[in-house]
């Protein structure tokens, strides 16, 4: 076959000639691009097949997507490969060899709109690492789909190349993408995925890309530019926005366009980056949409020559398929030439600039040829269904002829699963080869080839169809296409070409309803194209200047519009023409007489595009020929295409009146051709004789040895004739004998007549060896071992030859196959240099060991190729065979020194070889009897005589069995021998190996049964274990091992029992054996009875029968009990608040509902009565099955107002009534039955003017239990009209509603206004206070104290004490006093301290004796915290007082713990917690473990970190930051005060309720009696034993309104905390 496309398309179209054996010796010229030669290192250079990859996801339609990545290799091996996100590995799979393996990713990958606070563009971490072992490739494919929207892609590697590192944005790619509904929100745009640190990427919008208002510098969509107004580029390029971005490494930048088509953005970059280019839902030409998206390579490795196979299967969307071409420099011409099945259809011609993009309307069902002279990018379109439901838009690669890989493994990715109820898809291969590649036997899918694979009779499918070229003159095939259908998807397929120097182009298609896929699967991404420098032309002409001189100048360019980092020095040289390069009329140009020039260095700077070289052309007014010299460039960069330059110096000083000159001027004679005629030739009429002299001058020819030195003057005689040619001859000597040696000296021409011009005064004689060097192979053949390594293949050459030359060697099997390319040997075509002076090349040939024997000889064949010149020839030996010889010899031996059988069962014996062999190995074991105590008899035992084996070519072990009987009667094991005798094979030697003999035991299988003693074992839940027995039905003199085995029935293993299975040993003593298995209890109550089954297996059925039971049940008896208990010893409720609320909570769980009754009903000393204070009787409670313990659950219970205000509390009983005796109660409880009501007090009559009474009278809307004190204020106004004020107080007794104010100390009185002032005061001894604050009642101290406890309030010294910092209107808050009050706690009851959105704080509190007290004191033993963490999840924290300990998640913390901003270090006998509350300044605490009055208990103080918001709360969690103002308190001394007690009035401001002002006294000193000062304000805050109801509201509610369920519930009244989201640790 032949290509005949053979023009020069710059470098990358150069041609060469290579020589292709083809059947019997037929040998065929094949014109092949410089590309092809690439194909001997296909895969070698970076690709889609690597070892890392970073990828990026653009986004799709709203839907729920599904994004996942499939991993495939084309390699042999089992290897491992690790996907990473930002910092963590999202999966580490094994890829097996040739198949592959899907990671799903999560949709967090998806890209947003990613914008800082001031709107401009910014990074995000959405790249997607992928990398497997340094020495292993993969290829890696994605898929985004959502709901009939779908596309896929294959990522290529991102490799530097070094030669672009003097640019600044040397990486350039060029975006593809289609139309958008404007009605829609769906976008074009693309990704950048960075793969190293510092990557600045930079790109320009057209302004036409762009809606009207966004011409303005504002960010749109989320992108911004990088100045303050639009930077519009120069001329050459379209005006538009200039963006920037710096990524890092796995950053991802995202841009969006709006709603024009993006294709032909440019994107520049500092270093190599994935670009992934598309559209979130395209509408190529038919109005459906669909997802699209291809990663886009950088133009360094765009290509000239593209074939592309039809999208096949599309019902619709239009008669044409659609393609884009983008162009990477201007003066582009690409050529496009349409064929189909019945071959050539037609061809057209494009011309395309820089960046221009040009569409490509190609009717369906035709395979396309793309040429061009300068690289582009080819991208196919599938466009949308139309009015078939079949197929949606996707964009697809097509990778250049230039990029090819010769192997791949894909899996197309079944459409259906995103689509419901449709069929499955159609599924299809693209394929596409140069015709020099193209043998439908060597290119297999699956590994078989086209037409094995079931060839459909449907157009393009599974069948090849020819490709044409057009060289503007010509059509020719230059490769075949075919399209195969695939049957099954999410399958891995394998294509290749047997010929590792061949490339495919391989694309991979997929259709269904609404939704479609295509991808290339892969291609190289080796750099075709380098930045180079130039001449601006390859040849220039200047005038001589008729006599004056002048200053000229030649042009060197920069290639490319790469901005350079650094400056590039170029040196521009001088050189001169040999006189055989001259063209007619002209001479050699000579420096300082023609022109002047000195050598120039040349520097180009970032923004330099070309310079100037510049020199003097010196003229004269002499007639004379042209004068020609070259100019040169060197560098250290690429100089293409011209690196030189001819100068041609015309003159212009008319023609002379007689020329001498040689004419030819070059003269080729062979060795042997005795002498060459040089001719001199005179032009123009001379009336006297002309004499020219004709000299000889050595170059490589030297006279005497190569030719005879000749000086000859020829005269020529005046004559009308104005041309006339004389000879001159020289002779040549044959004395060369080296092949192909050109020697040559020159002529030169000589004139002493005035008035005559020499022209071509020089001739060039080459003395030409006729002589041709023969190379052929040494041998016609060569044997090598197999374990050789290599066999040297030897060449030889019957001259030497003027230069070394390559040669090329080409192993290849021969046909029929018989040594095997890659398996046998290295199939690697091997490239070698010749050196010319050598008569001999060896090289080696690799040699492959497989470790097989007996596989006799195997042939393989090597020919070689030479250059085509002419002192080159190929002898008659041009292919010679190698003999690979198998040296390797198979060993035979048994198994194993000792084989064992039951008596009567056959005695297997086995013989084994060491290697794999080509051919049977056969031989004979023979039985025989032994001579010992233990010996088996011949006939009796066993049959003695010769057993013939044969181990198979492909196994390594075959077995024979020699027969034995069974004599009937108990026996030891008996013996007899087994042994190999010499093994043969007809594939040649085999040795005999080690164990030769082995010793054969017959076991005697004598019955003795097995049985449990019982069938059925009983066992209570809570015993721990129970034992089951096994016994031996008879005698043996062996020991008998019999496993023991459990099997679950309702009992479940792990739950309700640990499972056994438990070998016991029967001694020939031993009649019973027993073991015991492990009974757990769940935990769980009232689960019934429940049972599983005890088994047995013995070695032998046969020999060890099962007896009459062969199996045990154990029954698990359920006795268990449930404990309900009331939540808290005393309940306390208001009598204002209605019923009374009482829980109950049970322990363990119980599998079935617990129903319980509460009885309500009067102490033994009556305190609150029956119908009168509460509602008795019984209330039933039921606790649903699989309650978890401690669950409450309640009742209410009704409280009667008996309308009688101060009363004292009252009490009455809460018993519980369980339903049976397995449930277990606690004793009664109490409810505190607290009045709370307060009195109305109105004047009986109203406000006015009274003549002349004594008293004013008020009455109270209820009556009152205690003497209750009302302050009344107001005004007299006394008939002098004076104004006196009255403030006084009245009393209201026991059953009187009325009190009066005695008036009689005022005289004259005209009007009396007066009016309660302030809510009632229960107490008779109150004492007036100042006005303005709300007195706080004292409760004095007990009047026996315990024992050295100092006193304060009505609590001693070590009950728990919170000191809650306030924020203070004073100068330095941080040294100011604190707001301290007194929280009790009740025993065994759990309270939440602080309360916020994120954190949640409770406390546990026990009962503790402090000294000789007999009451008991509540303090602090744990501390539990629910804290939501930075990444938005719930960890749970515990401090115990039981060694200080602290716990995060149930594991205890030895020293600190960090992570995600949850901190918890324990120093000593304290523990901080640091918690993130929600972003909010971290919430820090500090619990103290401490012993006081000799109890140990526990301080929790907050150091800072709550927020003033509305949300903080719990007890001490409301009180903080909360302002507070303090002024001194100067008024009468309340009861129990004296004049040495400072009182302060201070007022509290909470955001969430009114303020309260409250009065107490300086107490000098906190918890541990240091630093800052500390004020008390409230009362009786709750007894030392219980909490009760503060007579005052210092906190929110009452106390038990705080009580939580266990130590991290934070479910309570006042709960603020939002809950833990899921995922938290549990």
């Amino acid at each position: 076959h032949s290509i005949a496309h053979c023009e020069e398309m710059e470098r990358s179209r150069l041609l060469l000639l290579l020589s292709v054996v083809i059947a019997a010796e037929v040998t065929a010229v094949v014109a092949i691009p410089l590309s092809v030669q690439r194909f001997k290192e296909v895969g070698n250079g970076p690709s889609t097949q690597s070892n890392e990859f970073y990828v990026g996801f653009l986004p799709n339609q709203p839907s729920t997507q599904s994004l996942t990545l499939t991993i495939t290799t084309t390699e042999s091996v089992t290897f491992n490969v690790t996907v990473a996100f930002q910092s963590t590995v999202l999966a580490n799979v094994t890829v097996p060899p040739y198949g592959s393996v899907s990671v799903s990713m999560p949709n967090e990958l998806r890209p947003a709109i990613a914008t800082d606070a001031a709107g401009n563009m910014r990074e995000v971490n959405k790249g997607v690492r992928i990398t497997a072992p340094a020495n292993r490739k993969i290829s890696v494919y994605g898929i985004n789909a959502a709901y009939a929207s779908v596309d896929t892609f294959v990522a290529a590697a991102s490799p530097s190349y070094s030669f672009l590192n003097r640019y600044a944005y040397p990486y350039e790619y060029y975006i593809f993408s289609a139309v958008t509904d404007a009605a829609t929100n769906d976008r074009p745009g693309f990704m950048a995925v960075a793969g190293q640190n510092n990557t600045e990427i930079i790109y320009i919008v057209p302004i036409a890309y762009l809606r009207k208002d966004q011409y303005a510098p504002k960010p749109y969509r989320g992108y911004s530019t990088t100045s303050a107004s639009p930077q519009v580029v120069s001329p050459s390029r379209v005006s538009g926005y200039n963006y920037s971005m710096n990524l890092q490494q796995r950053q991802t930048y995202y841009f969006s366009g709006e709603t024009n088509d993006l294709t032909g953005v440019s994107i520049k970059s500092s270093k190599p980056i994935s670009v992934y280019s598309g559209h979130s839902c395209a509408f190529v030409e038919v109005a459906t949409c669909d997802h699209v998206v291809e990663q886009v390579t950088p133009t360094v490795t765009w290509g000239k020559l593209f074939f592309s196979p039809p999208i096949y299967g599309r019902a619709d969307g239009g008669s044409k398929d659609l393609y884009r071409v983008i162009a990477v420099v201007s003066s582009t011409t690409i050529t496009v030439t349409m064929s189909g099945s019945k071959g050539y259809i037609s061809n057209a011609t494009y011309s395309m600039s820089k960046g221009a993009v040009q569409e490509l309307q190609i009717p369906k069902n035709t395979f396309i040829t793309v040429e061009s002279n300068k690289p582009i990018y080819v991208m196919q379109y599938q466009k949308g269904r139309g009015s078939s439901s079949i197929g949606d838009p996707y964009i697809a690669t097509i990778a250049p002829v230039e990029q090819y890989l010769s192997s791949y493994v894909v899996v197309p990715y079944e459409l259906s699963n995103f689509i419901q109820f449709k069929s499955p898809s159609q599924l299809y291969l693209a394929i596409a080869v140069l015709d020099v590649f193209y043998d439908k036997n060597q290119i297999f899918v699956d590994n078989k080839t086209l037409e094995e694979a079931n060839p459909s009779d449907v157009f393009t499918t599974n069948q090849w169809y020819p490709l044409h070229c057009f060289d503007g003159k010509t059509v020719s095939v230059c490769g075949h296409g075919a399209i195969v259908s695939m049957d099954v998807a999410e399958k891995s397929y394998y294509i290749k070409h047997s010929n590792p120097r061949a490339g495919l182009f391989v694309n991979v298609q997929g259709l269904n309803d609404q939704i479609s896929f295509g991808h290339s699967a892969g291609y190289e991404v080796e750099a075709l194209q380098e930045p180079a420098f130039s001449f601006g032309a390859p040849t220039y002409n200047f005038p001589e200047g008729n006599g004056a001189s002048s200053v000229v100048s030649v042009k060197v360019v920069k290639q490319d519009d790469l901005q350079l980092l650094n400056t590039v020095a170029v040196n521009v040289t001088v050189s001169f023409p040999s006189p055989g390069q001259l063209p007619p009329n002209t001479n050699m140009a000579q420096l300082n007489v023609d022109f002047n020039y000195a050598t120039t260095t040349l520097v180009f700077g970032p923004n330099d595009q070309e310079k100037l070289v510049n020199f003097t052309i010196i003229g004269n007014q002499i007639p004379q020929p042209n004068k020609q010299f070259y100019f040169n460039l060197a560098s250290t960069v690429l100089l293409s295409p011209y690196p030189s330059a001819t100068i041609t110096i015309l003159d212009d000083d008319g023609t002379p009146m007689v020329q001498a000159r040689f004419n030819p001027t070059v003269y080729n004679v062979t060795s042997n051709a005795g002498n060459v005629n040089l001719m001199v030739q005179k032009n123009g009429v001379s009336g006297t004789p002309i004499l020219v002299t004709v000299s000889t001058i050595d170059l490589t020819a030297r006279a005497g040895q190569d030719y005879t030195s000749t000086t000859q003057t020829l005269t020529f005689q005046p004559s009308s004739d104005a041309t006339t040619t004389l000879p001159v001859s020289v002779p040549i000597l044959n004395s060369n004998n080296i092949a192909g040696e050109s020697k040559t000296f020159l002529a030169t021409l000589t004139s002493s007549n005035p008035g005559v011009t020499l022209v071509n005064a020089q001739a060039t004689i080459n003395i030409i060896n006729n002589n041709a060097a023969i190379v052929q192979f040494a041998s016609a053949s060569y044997s090598v071992l197999e374990n050789a390594g290599s066999v040297n293949i030897c060449l030889n050459k019957s001259l030497q030859t003027q230069t070394d030359f390559s040669v090329m060697l080409y192993p290849a099997e021969l046909i029929p196959q018989s040594a095997q390319a890659g398996k046998d040997f290295n199939g690697n075509i091997i490239t070698a240099t010749f050196p010319g002076t050598n008569s001999q090349l060896c090289v080696p040939i690799p040699i492959n060991d497989n470790s097989i024997a007996l596989e006799g000889i195997k042939t393989f064949q090597v020919t070689f190729s030479i250059p085509s010149v002419s002192w080159l020839r190929m002898g008659t030996l041009k292919d010679s065979n190698v003999v690979i010889i198998d040296n390797d010899v198979p060993t035979v031996a048994l198994t194993s020194t000792t084989y064992t059988t039951q008596e009567g069962q056959p005695a297997q014996v086995c013989v084994t070889k060491d290697l794999l062999t080509a051919s049977d190995i056969s031989g004979v074991i023979t039985a025989n009897p032994i001579v010992a105590s233990n010996a088996a008899t011949p006939l009796v035992q066993f049959k003695n005589g010769s057993y013939p084996f044969t181990i198979a070519a492909g196994l390594n072990v075959t077995c024979v069995n020699i027969t034995t009987y069974d004599d009937k009667i108990m026996t030891d094991p008996r013996v007899f021998s087994a042994s190999i005798g010499q093994a043969t094979s007809t594939g040649g030697a085999v040795t005999m190996g080690n164990p030769s003999t082995a010793q054969v035991t017959i076991v005697d299988n004598s019955v003795i049964p097995f049985s449990f003693v019982t069938n059925n074992v009983p066992v209570p839940k809570n015993a721990n274990t129970t034992t089951v027995c096994l016994q031996k039905l008879g005698n043996s003199t062996q020991t008998i091992s019999v496993t023991v085995y459990t099997t679950p029935l309702t009992a479940l293993p792990g739950v309700d029992f640990t499972p056994v299975q438990q070998t016991l040993s029967f001694l020939p003593s031993d009649t019973i054996k027993c073991l015991s298995i492990p009974i757990l209890d769940d935990g769980i109550a009232f689960t019934g009875d429940k049972i599983f089954k005890v088994g047995f297996n013995t070695s032998s059925t046969t020999l060890y029968p099962k007896g009459s039971i062969p199996e045990s049940t154990v029954t698990i008896q359920d006795q268990s009990v449930v404990r309900v208990s009331f939540t808290a010893p005393i309940y306390v409720v208001r009598q204002s608040q209605g019923p009374a609320t009482v829980c109950i909570v049970a322990t363990p769980r119980a599998a079935v509902p617990v129903t319980v009754t509460v009885v309500a009903g009067e102490d033994p000393s009556p305190s609150a009565r029956a119908s009168t204070d509460f509602s008795a009787g019984s209330y039933v409670i039921t606790i649903p099955a699989n309650t978890p313990p401690q669950t409450p659950f309640c009742t209410n219970i009704s409280i009667v107002d008996s309308q009688v205000a101060f009363q004292p509390n009252k009490t009455f009983t809460v018993t519980l009534q369980p339903p049976n005796s397995r449930v277990v109660v606690s004793p009664p409880s109490q409810v505190l039955i607290v009045d709370d009501h307060p009195i109305i007090v109105t004047a009986v009559t109203p406000n006015g003017t009274y003549p002349s009474v004594p008293q004013v009278c008020f009455k109270s809307d209820r009556n009152v239990s205690v003497s209750t004190v009302v302050k009344i204020v107001g005004d007299i106004t006394t008939v002098a009209s004076t104004t006196k004020t009255v403030s006084t107080y009245i009393v209201f007794s026991p059953n009187n509603a009325v009190a009066c104010v005695n008036l009689t100390n005022y005289t004259e009185i005209s009007t009396v206004i007066l009016k309660p002032e302030e809510p009632p005061k229960s107490d008779p001894n109150f004492k007036p206070p100042p006005p303005g604050a709300d007195v706080v009642k004292i409760i004095i101290p007990q009047s026996t104290p315990a024992p050295n406890a100092a006193t304060v309030n009505d609590t001693v010294i070590g009950d728990p004490l919170y000191a809650v910092p306030l924020l203070l209107n004073i100068s330095n808050p941080l040294d100011g006093p604190a707001l301290c009050y007194e929280v009790h706690g009740a025993p065994n009851t759990i309270f939440n301290l602080v309360s916020d959105s994120c954190t949640s704080v409770n406390a546990y509190y026990s009962p503790a004796i402090i000294g000789s007290d007999p009451v008991a004191i509540n303090v602090i033993t744990k501390i539990g915290v629910v804290a939501i963490d930075s990444s938005g999840v719930c960890q749970w924290i515990k401090v115990d007082l039981d060694g200080c300990t602290a716990f995060v998640n149930g594991v205890q913390v030895n020293t600190s713990y960090q992570q995600a901003d949850i901190g918890v270090r324990r120093i000593g006998d304290r523990v901080r917690v640091s918690v993130p509350n929600c972003g909010k300044p971290n919430l820090v605490s500090w619990v103290v473990c401490e012993q006081t009055m000799g109890v140990r208990m526990m301080r929790f103080v907050i150091s800072r970190g709550l927020n003033l918001t509305p949300t903080s709360h719990g007890i001490i969690g409301q009180f903080w930051n909360i302002p507070i103002s303090m002024v001194h308190y100067s008024g009468t001394l309340p009861q129990g005060y004296d004049s040495i007690d400072p009182l302060y009035i201070i007022t509290v401001n909470p955001p969430r309720s009114p303020s309260r002002s409250f009065l107490g006294e300086q107490y000098g000193r906190t918890w541990d009696n240091t630093k800052k000062t500390c004020y008390y304000s409230g009362g009786a805050q709750g007894g030392r034993t219980g909490v009760a109801t503060p007579d005052n509201s210092v906190i929110e509610g009452t106390y038990t309104d705080y009580i939580t369920s266990d130590l991290f519930s934070t479910q309570f009244l006042y709960t603020q905390f939002k809950g833990c989201p899921s995922g938290s640790v549990a």
